[in-house]
């Protein structure tokens, strides 16, 4: 899947610690977006992934989960 735009960011204080190492220093929040032009919309695809522990949540197959 191609996105339009994806980037990779830390994650804010909205966010929980890592539910594995308990950091939230590490956290980092990707968002890709892509426009779907059958449907006119932009569809946005989120997941977070901790450095310190190497745990990504919210991707499949690299790719980001869509949200819900």
């Amino acid at each position: 899947m191609i996105f339009d735009s994806d980037m990779i960011c830390r994650a804010g204080a909205m966010y929980k610690a890592c539910p594995m190492c308990g950091r939230r220093e590490h956290l980092k929040l990707r968002k890709a977006e892509r426009f779907d032009q059958l449907r006119k919309e932009t569809q946005r695809y989120y997941s977070i992934s901790c450095e310190a522990c190497r745990m990504t949540f919210g991707e499949v197959d690299g790719k980001p989960v869509v949200e819900s």
